[in-house]
């Protein structure tokens, strides 16, 4: 992102690739309460909030659980002593207890990515966090996650290890590792696609509002593209795009025909 474009904050909703909220951050604050502002207006029954460790805040869990939804946050220094309560969980003794029950308390993943091996342990354990006041409470907190993964270059051989803790509200192993494992769509889906389909990172705009919004209808038109891609063949982003461009006074009915009164509903209920 270039000096000049202006900070947004965005919501996407992995299942359907569409980004569902994007909005501008005030001058002199940042992205945590802006998110904590739209989460509290949003119906989140039954949905699980993925964010990094940046917004892994008490209030932010509080704020889901509020509105009936279900969360998995990053943990870094940020928040030192749940860190630390994190990794103390994690002994030799416990991961081995861990391994023990493969579907329970751990879950193997292997996938080849950019010319390497992928190897994710995901290992869970009840959360214990004393607090230290009335002001240190994580509501909903029920567990922590580690995630080791192993990497192993098939050009060099050269391999790597990189150790990663969570916390959640949640206890199905394979929900979690799903919802850590995809939590990074959000970069390979949305941004990558923003750049590769819409040439943002190409955009000379210089003015900040003119920026923004030419940001946020990009993300408009890139959710109608991956909305129309199964009707025009499955092609690539950037064709469908072209194709829809080509024709577009009858593609437009049919994507918006296409949809079920369940799906509209949902999208109109999605902010109170």
């Amino acid at each position: 992102m270039s000096p000049r474009r202006s900070p947004t904050y965005s919501i996407y909703d992995r299942s359907s690739g569409i980004c569902i909220c994007s909005v501008p951050i005030p001058e002199k604050t940042n992205e945590i309460p802006e998110s904590q502002r739209l989460l509290s207006m949003m119906d989140l029954k039954g949905c699980l909030i993925t964010f990094d460790a940046m917004n892994t805040q008490k209030k932010t869990c509080q704020v889901i659980k509020e509105r009936k939804g279900h969360y998995i946050g990053g943990l870094k220094e940020n928040q030192p002593g749940l860190l630390a309560d994190a990794r103390d969980s994690f002994t030799e003794e416990a991961i081995k207890k861990c391994g023990s029950k493969p579907g329970k308390n751990y879950l193997k993943t292997t996938e080849k990515m950019h010319s390497q091996i992928e190897t994710r342990h995901y290992y869970r354990v009840d959360a214990w966090h004393e607090p230290s006041g009335k002001d240190d409470v994580w509501q909903g907190l029920r567990s922590f996650v580690m995630v080791r993964k192993e990497c192993e270059s098939l050009i060099t051989s050269r391999k790597s290890t990189e150790t990663r803790y969570y916390i959640s509200d949640l206890t199905d192993i394979s929900v979690l590792a799903d919802g850590i494992r995809g939590h990074w769509s959000v970069e390979n889906c949305l941004h990558f696609s923003l750049d590769y389909t819409m040439n943002q990172d190409k955009d000379t705009t210089t003015d900040k509002k003119a920026d923004l919004h030419m940001g946020m209808i990009k993300k408009m038109a890139l959710s109608i593209i991956r909305l129309a891609k199964p009707m025009l063949g499955n092609k690539s982003l950037k064709l469908t795009g072209k194709m829809i461009g080509m024709d577009v006074e009858r593609v437009m009915p049919a994507i918006f025909m296409s949809l079920s009164r369940e799906s509209i509903r949902k999208a109109l209920s999605c902010v109170e």
